[in-house]
C-alpha cells in the first residue's frame, strides 16, 4: 500500500510506502491501470432476526437498517429490543418530515446482551454514523421492499410486518457474491474461494479437539497465562475466553469434505458457549481438559446450508455461515446437479 504526496518545495512527487511487503527492484515496472469504481460505503447489515435469535455476536460491531416508527411515544409491556441513539438529528428531522417512511441506517452499533427481563440494547458506539433517508442505494432498496408491505392499523402490526421485510434480504445475503458449488467441485479447487453448498454432518475429528483459548474481544487465539497484545484486534488482554473450533466431516451423496466450524456457528447450533460447556464438564467431574463433550453430538446428521471459504493448502474449508432455513436449502438444491442432491 502507498500514497503520493507533493513535497512542500514543489516540483516533484514523493511516494511513501505503507506496507513493508511491497518492494521495488531494479526491474520493477509501474503502469497506469484504470480501477473500477470503488463504492463510498459498504454495509453488511445484521437483521433484527439475527440479533433477537442470538445469531449475531455481541463481540463485534454491527450495521443495522430499519424503518423509524416513533420516539418513546408508545410503551411496550415486554419489549424485546431497544435502540439507543443520542443523536439529536433524528428528533430534528422528525419535526420537519412530512410524508413517507423514514429509513435509518446505524453503523458500527454495539449489541448489549439482555440481563434478566431487560431487552436487548442496540447502542451507537463512538464511531457510529446515523444516516436518515439518505439518497443511497441501500436505503432506496429497503424502501422499495417496504412498498410491498400493506398499510397497518397499529404500531405493533407495523413492527411485525416491517420485520417480515428482512426475510427475503436474509436469504439474499446468504448468497451474495458466493456461487453454489457441489462438494465434488469444492474438493477439486486449487485456489481459495468463497462458495455455498449443502451437506450433512457425518462425524467429528475428535483428536483435533473442540475448543481453544481466544482473545476476549475477537476470535484470534490468545495466551491465557500472560498479558499480551492481541494480533487480531490490537488490544491488550490479561486473559482469554474459551471458543469453539470443531473439525467435521460432511457428505453430499458419495462425496465428503472436511469443514471447520468456528465459535459463532457452534453457538448457533448448540445454544451454549464453549465456556459454559467447559464448566459443565468440570461440574460433572471430568478431569481431562481435552475430553470431547457428548452435548456436541446432537449436531451429527444435520443437513445444513454452508457458506465456506475453501482452503486448498490445508485441505479444509472454513465455515463462515450456516443455515437450516428451508428456503435457502431448497434454493441450493435447485442449483446443484441433480445427482448431488
Amino acid at each position: 500500500m502507498c500514497f503520493i504526496q507533493k513535497t512542500p518545495e514543489g516540483g516533484f512527487l514523493e511516494m511513501i510506502l505503507m506496507d513493508e511487503r511491497l518492494f521495488f527492484t531494479k526491474g520493477t515496472i509501474v503502469k497506469e491501470h484504470e480501477l473500477l469504481e470503488i463504492p463510498e460505503h459498504v454495509y453488511d447489515f445484521t437483521t433484527f432476526e439475527e440479533i433477537l435469535s442470538g445469531q449475531a455476536s455481541s463481540d463485534v460491531l454491527v450495521d443495522v437498517i430499519g424503518q423509524f416508527v416513533d420516539i418513546e411515544q408508545e410503551r411496550y409491556d415486554n419489549p424485546k429490543m431497544v435502540i439507543h441513539m443520542k443523536d439529536p438529528r433524528l428528533s430534528n428531522f422528525m419535526e420537519k418530515h412530512e410524508t413517507g417512511p423514514i429509513i435509518i441506517i446505524l453503523t458500527l452499533a454495539k449489541i448489549k446482551d439482555p440481563k434478566g427481563e431487560c431487552p436487548i440494547i442496540i447502542q451507537g458506539s463512538h464511531d457510529s454514523k446515523l444516516l436518515i433517508n439518505e439518497n443511497i442505494v441501500e436505503i432506496q432498496q429497503y424502501r422499495n421492499r417496504l412498498d410491498s408491505v400493506p398499510v397497518c392499523e397499529s404500531l405493533s402490526q407495523a413492527i411485525s410486518q416491517i420485520s417480515s421485510v428482512f426475510e427475503a434480504s436474509t436469504i439474499d445475503k446468504f448468497f451474495v457474491n458466493t456461487p453454489v458449488k457441489s462438494v465434488m467441485e469444492i474438493n477439486e479447487f486449487d485456489r481459495e474461494l468463497f462458495c455455498v453448498t449443502l451437506a450433512k454432518i457425518e462425524k467429528f475429528f475428535v483428536a483435533n479437539g473442540w475448543s481453544y483459548e481466544g482473545c476476549s474481544r475477537c476470535n484470534v487465539k490468545g495466551d491465557p497465562e500472560t498479558t499480551y497484545i492481541c494480533s487480531g484486534c490490537g488490544k491488550s488482554n490479561t486473559g482469554t475466553v474459551a471458543r469453539f473450533r470443531i473439525e467435521i466431516l460432511v457428505s453430499q451423496e458419495k462425496e465428503c469434505a472436511e469443514f471447520v466450524l468456528w465459535d459463532k456457528e457452534c453457538v448457533q447450533l448448540l445454544n451454549v458457549t464453549a465456556a459454559e460447556l467447559k464448566k459443565q464438564l468440570i461440574d460433572d467431574g471430568e478431569v481431562d481438559p481435552l475430553a470431547f463433550p457428548e452435548a456436541i453430538e446432537c449436531i451429527l446428521g444435520k443437513m445444513l446450508a454452508f457458506k465456506i471459504k475453501v482452503q486448498p493448502r490445508c485441505r479444509k474449508s472454513f465455515v463462515i455461515q450456516i443455515s437450516d432455513d428451508e428456503q435457502i436449502i431448497d434454493s441450493i438444491k435447485l442449483k446443484l446437479p441433480s445427482d448431488e442432491v
